[in-house]
């Protein structure tokens, strides 16, 4: 299958040293070259495409832990002086 080029973008923004080796020990018959093959050639097996995205969907959900959502009460504390002028 295609990778769309959005989703080639999200994994390497993602991605770092070590990770297909993480990717193939999780994924039996999920080579390092099949994945290497995937993001160079921008297509790959309908298995090689679910061994990735599920180990990138899992590193994102991971990171969103720690940023801070939008329109928090933490957020809102942050941009409002803490002694306003009245």
């Amino acid at each position: 299958m295609k990778i769309p080029d959005e989703v080639l973008k999200n994994w390497t923004a993602l991605r770092s040293y070590g990770d297909f080796k993480k990717i193939v020990d999780k994924n039996e018959g999920v080579t390092q070259n099949d994945i290497t093959r995937a993001f160079k050639n921008r297509e790959c097996s309908d298995t090689v495409f679910v061994a990735i995205a599920g180990f990138y969907k899992d590193r994102e959900e991971a990171i969103r832990e720690y940023m801070p959502v939008q329109g928090s009460a933490q957020n809102s504390k942050m941009q409002t002086p803490a002694n306003p002028a009245a």
